[in-house]
């Protein structure tokens, strides 16, 4: 017997970042977005040149604003 089960996938970028709100944005004169805290060596985020302490302002053309942005991305 086989198992047809789907295979279940999620995306991995290699980063953990959390969201700037906009009053915390403004008092530290950052942009708003998603702080990246943590980038997985070797992942396809720090591949892609992302370090710890960036922000992510957009996410596919849209301002980015939640960690769910990015899961749903694949």
């Amino acid at each position: 017997m086989t198992n047809s089960c789907p295979k279940v996938t999620h995306a991995f970028f290699g980063i953990q970042t959390v969201p700037i709100p906009p009053a915390a944005a403004a008092q530290a004169g950052v942009p708003e977005g998603l702080f990246v805290q943590a980038v997985t060596p070797g992942g396809p985020a720090a591949t892609a040149g992302l370090r710890a302490d960036d922000v992510i302002t957009t996410i596919d053309g849209q301002p980015a604003t939640s960690n769910i942005q990015l899961q749903e991305l694949s």
